[in-house]
Formats: structure tokens, C-alpha cells, sequence
């Protein structure tokens, strides 16, 4: 037993344990600080499997304490090895945090096409939580890249959505919509703003899919011109 907790990569995974739970507490500096010595660990023993799960949390992390410039690094890393192989296990992660990041940092179109993405491999894996997250994140780029009436039904439809089934997204998502819903009542009135949330919230979980990879195909579009 005492060898076994003294292993390079036991140790590396009792910090991913850690530093997930410290990020999920919102101490993010500790949460980093944990993850970044477990990608540290598996790099240093060459463990790639324990590597790709640290530094998938790592990137998660990173994004959740808005150390941007690092999310994007990692991300960049991690896409390069990953390559086209929509299999493996983080990818999504790691295209939504790359997402995340060209959100709060402005770049709309890298920002929906990276959304984009990741819903399309929710949707492929059949995860409705990870489907409402895109759907909730591509949302919050419609409301500041002009989209502000698409914006509001897709918050509607993901809020309808989540409460049939129960679902609780991540506190991240949940703190893109409020910021981007203060954004939406400088744009809308509280009548045009209630009209298209309302009207949001008919769709089915495919027919909102479906909206909302149009919506981010349209700004990617738009906004990379």
C-alpha cells in the first residue's frame, strides 16, 4: 500500500482529485496550482493517459480562473496531439475552454466555431449536458455579436430544457448567461426580451441543437469577415 501511494502516478491523479475539487469550491488558485503539479508529474514519467486527463482539468481550471492566455496554450497543446481523433475522452473539454477563452478575450468568431464543435460531439455521444452547455454558451457570443433576439431564445430553450430533465449545468455556464443576459437588457426591451425567451422555450432538445449550430454558423460567419 505505501508503495503504491508513493507512485508518480497515483500521486499525479490525488491531485487531479484535488485540484477538480478545489476548482469546483471556486478556490481557483488552488485548484490550478494542484493540477498544474499533476501535468507536471505525468509529463516528468511519461504517463500519457494520466497526462491527457491532468491537462484536460488543467484547462478547465484554467478557464474558470480566467488565466486565459494559459487555457489557450494548453488547448493549443492538447488539440495538436489529439488531432482529429473526436474519440477521445477531453476533446470536448478542451474545444469548450478554447471557446470560453476567445469569448471573454473578443474573438466572437473563434469563440462560435469552437462551440460549434463541441455541441456537435455532445450530440454525437448523445450528452444532454454537455449539448445545454453549448447550447448555453453559444447563446452568450449571439448576445454580444449582434444576435441578440437568437440569444434570447436560446437561453430560453436551454433553461426549458434543463428544467424537464432535471439537468444542473456547471457554475461557468451559469455565470456566461447572467453577464450575457445583463447584456441583453441594454439591447432588448423586458417585453421583446420575455417575447423571444418565452418563445424559446417550445423547442425540443434536437430542434435547439439545430438553432443553435445555425446561430454560431451565422456569427463564426459575420464575424470573421
Amino acid at each position: 500500500m505505501r508503495r503504491r501511494l508513493n507512485e508518480p502516478g497515483t500521486i499525479a491523479k490525488a491531485l487531479i482529485l484535488l485540484g477538480t475539487i478545489r476548482t469546483e469550491e471556486g478556490d481557483h488558485e488552488d485548484g490550478v496550482e494542484a493540477l498544474e503539479e499533476s501535468v507536471a508529474i505525468a509529463r516528468a514519467h511519461g504517463d500519457p493517459a494520466v497526462l491527457n486527463f491532468a491537462v484536460s482539468h488543467l484547462i478547465w481550471a484554467t478557464v474558470n480562473a480566467r488565466l486565459y492566455a494559459r487555457t489557450r496554450e494548453l488547448g493549443e497543446e492538447a488539440l495538436s496531439k489529439m488531432k482529429d481523433d473526436a474519440s477521445v475522452e477531453g476533446r470536448p473539454t478542451v474545444l469548450g475552454s478554447l471557446g470560453i477563452a476567445a469569448l471573454r478575450t473578443g474573438d466572437y468568431a473563434e469563440a462560435a466555431s469552437r462551440f460549434a464543435e463541441t455541441l456537435e460531439l455532445f450530440a454525437a455521444r448523445g450528452d444532454p449536458v454537455g449539448m445545454l452547455e453549448q447550447i448555453e454558451s453559444i447563446a452568450a457570443v449571439a448576445a454580444v455579436a449582434g444576435e441578440p433576439m437568437s440569444a434570447a431564445r436560446l437561453f430560453g430553450a436551454a433553461e426549458a430544457l434543463e428544467e424537464a430533465r432535471a439537468i444542473r449545468i456547471e457554475r461557468l455556464y451559469v455565470t456566461l448567461r447572467q453577464d450575457a443576459v445583463t447584456g441583453l437588457r441594454k439591447e432588448l426591451s423586458e417585453a421583446e426580451l420575455r417575447a423571444h425567451w418565452q418563445a424559446g422555450r417550445e423547442p425540443t432538445l434536437e430542434a435547439a441543437v439545430d438553432l443553435a449550430t445555425e446561430v454560431a454558423a451565422r456569427v463564426a460567419r459575420e464575424e470573421g469577415e
